[in-house]
C-alpha cells in the first residue's frame, strides 16, 4: 500500500500496485465511493467508528468490484448503556507562528485559526430491545497560503498619454546576468532591450518569403490604434504591480503572495438497532457530511478584478453527500444465518471559478464567450502568459457532478456442515451519475515567448545571416508574450462545447459462492466462484446518433474484433449494418468476469498461518 501523489482522489492510496481508482470503500456495508474517480463520498466521525479493516489482495469470493484494496468500515451502535463524549480543540491565530518573510517583503500576520468540535450520544431506546446513537463533528479552519510568485514586470512597460505602449524599456530577461544563466554562454550585455516587431508586417511578408523583411515597431512602441482594449484591460486589471525586486532584471519571483483560505467542514452519524424476535433484528444506518471551502487566487486584494488570478490556483467549492442503509438479519437455524440490506448513496460536488457568474468577457472586450442559456460560459478565458504569468477563469469550472446511487444486497451462509462454512449472495447497483462540466468553458489563450512569441522576428533575422538581436537572450530573435498580449495576438485559443444537463446510467450485478472447509484442525481450504457485470454508462434519456457519430462509431469498430464484443442497444447495431443513422447510444458492454479462488490456511503446532497477501488493521 502507498500514498498516490499528486491525484485528484482524495484517499490516494495504490493497494496492490493498482491505481487509486481501484479500491472499494464501504461503510456500514454500502459502497461509499463516487462513480467517476472512487473517491470517498461519506466521510464518518473518527468517534462513530467501531472497526474497520483493510483487504489488500486475493480477497474472499464474498468480496469484489475493486483491483486493488477493500475498506470495511463499521460503525457504533447503542448499548443498554448511556455513553456519550464531548470535545473542543481550539487554536487561534496569536499561537501561531507567523509566516516566512521573502526577502523585501513584509512579514504577513499569522493566519491559522483552527476550530474543531463535537460529540458523541448513545444508549437504549427500549432496554434490551431498542437502541441508539449519535455522533456529529464540526470543523472551521482559516488560514493563508504564502510563497513566490511572479507578476508582469510592470517597471519595465510605459502607458504614454495617447495611449501608446512604450516597450523600450523592456530589458531581455538574460541581460547582464552570469554566464550561469545562459547555459554558460556568454549573456547579454546589461541593458539589451527586446526588439518588438510588427505582426503585420511579418504576416504580409511571410517570414521575409515574399521580398520583404519583418520590421521593428519604431522606438519598441505600439501604437495606440493597435493596442488590443481587451488585452490591456487583462495586463492592468487582472495582475497585480511586483511587491519584490525579483530576479532576472525584474521578470520572476516578483510577488510575495499572502492568499486567505478556509474550509468548512460538518458531519453527521446515526445508527438504530431494533432486535425484533429473538430470530431477527433491523438495522437503520444514517450518515452525512458537508463542506465548503475557498481558496483565493495569488493576488487576492491586489487586482481591479477580485480574483482575477484564478486561472485553477483558486477555487470556490461545495461538496457534500448521504447514505442510508437498512438491514435485516434473519436466523433460520443455528447455522443459518441470511442478511438483506437496503443503501443508498448521494454525492455531489460544485466547483467554480473566482470569475464565474461575472461577464468580464463582455465589459472588457473579449468576445464570441458567452452563451445564452449557458451560465458557464459567464466569466472570462485562462489567459497563460509562457513566462509563467496567470491570470483569468477556468479550463474546466464550473463542475458539477451528482451521483444518486442504489444497492441491494442479501448474503446467506449456511455452516456446520462436515466443517464446512458456505457462503451465497448477490449484489445490484443502479448507479446515476450526473456529469455536467466541459473544458474551456470560458475559453483559454496562450501567448508564447523564447523568440516564438508572435511579435518576435519568423524569419530568425535571416536577412542578417541569423544573427540573434539579444545574443543568448531569454527572446533572442525578439518578442514577448506581454507584446502579444497587448496586442491581442494569441498562438493558441480553445474554446469548448457545451453540455445540456446530462445524466448517464449504469448498474452493476455480482453473485458468488464460497466455501471455507477445515479439512484437518492444521488444514483449512477456501474456495469459491465470482460473477460480476459491469454494464457500460449510458445516456439515461436517448437521444440517439448523428450522422458525426455514426462516422466515427464506424471508424472505431472498424478495428474491433466484433465476434468477441458484445454490443449493446439495436441503434448501434443499424449503424454497424450501414442501415440507419438514428438508434441507440453508441455503447460497447464490457462481459462479465469469472473469478476462482483457492486458499490455503495451514496450521503449524499452536499457530495459525496468516494469509500475507491479506491485511487486517484494527
Amino acid at each position: 500500500m502507498a500514498v498516490v501523489g499528486g491525484s485528484i482522489n482524495s484517499y490516494a492510496l495504490s493497494v496492490s500496485g493498482q491505481r487509486e481508482f481501484a479500491n472499494s470503500i464501504q461503510l456500514d456495508g454500502v459502497e461509499s465511493t463516487t462513480n467517476r474517480t472512487q473517491d470517498v463520498t461519506v466521510k464518518p466521525s473518527v468517534d462513530s467508528v467501531q472497526e474497520f479493516k483493510v483487504i489488500t489482495s486475493s480477497y474472499d469470493a464474498e468480496y469484489g468490484n475493486a483491483a486493488g484494496g477493500i475498506v470495511q468500515i463499521q460503525t457504533k451502535a447503542g448499548t443498554n448503556k448511556f455513553h456519550g463524549t464531548a470535545y473542543e480543540f481550539y487554536r487561534p491565530d496569536f499561537l501561531t507562528a507567523r509566516p516566512y518573510a521573502f526577502a523585501g517583503s513584509t512579514q504577513p500576520a499569522p493566519a491559522l485559526n483552527q476550530h474543531n468540535f463535537g460529540g458523541t450520544f448513545g444508549g437504549p431506546a427500549i432496554k434490551n430491545r431498542s437502541f441508539f446513537f449519535g455522533s456529529y463533528e464540526g470543523s472551521r479552519q482559516n488560514n493563508a497560503y504564502t510563497y513566490l510568485d511572479s507578476t508582469i514586470p510592470f517597471g519595465l512597460i510605459k502607458q504614454l498619454p495617447d495611449g501608446s505602449i512604450d516597450l523600450s524599456g523592456l530589458v531581455d530577461p538574460n541581460a547582464g546576468l552570469d554566464s550561469s544563466f545562459c547555459d554558460n554562454k556568454p549573456c547579454p550585455a546589461a541593458g539589451s532591450i527586446d526588439p518588438i516587431f510588427d505582426p503585420a508586417t511579418s504576416y504580409a511578408c511571410y517570414g521575409g518569403y515574399s521580398g520583404c523583411w519583418p520590421t521593428q515597431f519604431p522606438g519598441n512602441i505600439i501604437p495606440a490604434d493597435r493596442v488590443s482594449k481587451a488585452g490591456l484591460s487583462t495586463l492592468l486589471d487582472f495582475y497585480p504591480t511586483p511587491n519584490l525586486p525579483g530576479m532576472r532584471n525584474g521578470w520572476f519571483s516578483n510577488y510575495a503572495v499572502d492568499s486567505p483560505v478556509n474550509a468548512n467542514t460538518n458531519e453527521v452519524d446515526a445508527r438504530y438497532d431494533q432486535v425484533i424476535t429473538q430470530s431477527d433484528r433491523l438495522y437503520v444506518i444514517y450518515h452525512w457530511g458537508g463542506d465548503n471551502q475557498l481558496v483565493t487566487d495569488p493576488y487576492w486584494g491586489h487586482t481591479v478584478v477580485q480574483g482575477g488570478g484564478d486561472a485553477d490556483q483558486a477555487n470556490k467549492q461545495d461538496d457534500g453527500a448521504q447514505s442510508i442503509s437498512v438491514t435485516e438479519d434473519h436466523i433460520f437455524g443455528p447455522a443459518k444465518l441470511n442478511e438483506f440490506r437496503f443503501g443508498y448513496t448521494r454525492y455531489y460536488q460544485d466547483q467554480y471559478s473566482l470569475l464565474n457568474g461575472m461577464d468580464y468577457s463582455a465589459k472588457y472586450g473579449v468576445g464570441n464567450i458567452t452563451v445564452p442559456g449557458f451560465p458557464a460560459t459567464v466569466g472570462y478565458p485562462y489567459m497563460f502568459l509562457a513566462d509563467g504569468y496567470l491570470s483569468g477563469g477556468s479550463t474546466y469550472k464550473p463542475y458539477h457532478v451528482l451521483d444518486n446511487n442504489l444497492q441491494f444486497t442479501d448474503y446467506y451462509t449456511l455452516s456446520g456442515i462436515g466443517g464446512h462454512t458456505f457462503k451465497f449472495g448477490g449484489d445490484f447497483r443502479p448507479l446515476n451519475s450526473h456529469p455536467n462540466f466541459s473544458l474551456f468553458p470560458t475559453g483559454f489563450q496562450y501567448y508564447s515567448s523564447f523568440s516564438a512569441a508572435e511579435t518576435s522576428d519568423p524569419s530568425f533575422n535571416a536577412q542578417n545571416g541569423y544573427v540573434a538581436y539579444v545574443p543568448n537572450g531569454w527572446n533572442a530573435y525578439g518578442g514577448s508574450d506581454i507584446a502579444d498580449l497587448l496586442l491581442g495576438l494569441p498562438e493558441v485559443v480553445d474554446i469548448g462545447l457545451q453540455l445540456t444537463n446530462p445524466h448517464t446510467k449504469s448498474w452493476d450485478l455480482d453473485f458468488y459462492a464460497q466455501d471455507s472447509w477445515k479439512v484437518t484442525q492444521r488444514l483449512t481450504l477456501n474456495y469459491g466462484l465470482r460473477y460480476e457485470y459491469q454494464n457500460p454508462y449510458t445516456e439515461a434519456v436517448s437521444v440517439g446518433v448523428t450522422s458525426q457519430e455514426a462516422e466515427i462509431a464506424r471508424s472505431v469498430l472498424a478495428h474491433l474484433d466484433l465476434q468477441r464484443v458484445e454490443v449493446a442497444g439495436p441503434g448501434i447495431r443499424q449503424i454497424l449494418n450501414l442501415s440507419e443513422i438514428r438508434g441507440e447510444p453508441v455503447v460497447i458492454a464490457v462481459h462479465g468476469v469469472v473469478g476462482i479462488r483457492i486458499d490455503i490456511a495451514n496450521r503449524v503446532g499452536q499457530r495459525m498461518g496468516k494469509r500475507p497477501n491479506v491485511g487486517d488493521v484494527d
